[in-house]
């Protein structure tokens, strides 16, 4: 029980490396599984709900004092560089990725990427829609958590043999 508590804990805090430390705790696959899961809902809730508290004030914020502050929307470039042009096609690519795969696809690779805080506060910061990211996401923390405790799993196997 105190294994689970230990993986449940990790899978809120760490996301996907809970997996391993579940292996390393010989905590059974089922219960590192079901930790990653019910680890894992919680944090885009959290993270969507803050980010949406938190974005009225950031506007606010940017409006009074955007305008003022050098440098401010504009990306460093190098010797003749343009900026906007940079800044254009990294928005276009990102774009582009959430058109084709939308919440699904950025729910289940970005555990990977980004780890589940991450992936959380980037799908709550592109509005991506909370019904539809909270469970994907969920699902790509549980299923790159399974597949890290199998792949440490078969490492250790393979070490102690």
């Amino acid at each position: 029980m105190t294994g689970f508590l230990l993986v449940l804990t990790a899978a809120f805090t760490l996301g996907v490396p809970a997996g391993p430390l579940g292996a390393a705790l010989d905590v059974p696959a089922a219960h590192v599984i079901l930790a990653l899961v019910l680890g894992a809902l919680p944090v885009p809730a959290v993270t969507t709900f803050a980010v949406a508290r938190l974005r009225p004030l950031w506007r606010s914020w940017y409006t009074r004092h955007g305008r003022r502050l050098p440098g401010i929307g504009r990306l460093r470039t190098g010797a003749g560089g343009s900026g906007a042009l940079r800044t254009a096609r990294r928005h276009d690519r990102a774009r582009r990725f959430l058109d084709r795969y939308g919440a699904p696809g950025f729910g289940m690779l970005g555990p990977l990427f980004f780890g589940t805080w991450g992936t959380a506060l980037l799908g709550s910061a592109l509005s991506l829609p909370r019904r539809r990211f909270i469970p994907w996401l969920a699902a790509g923390a549980a299923f790159w958590g399974t597949v890290w405790l199998f792949a440490s799993e078969a490492a250790s196997g393979l070490l102690s043999a």
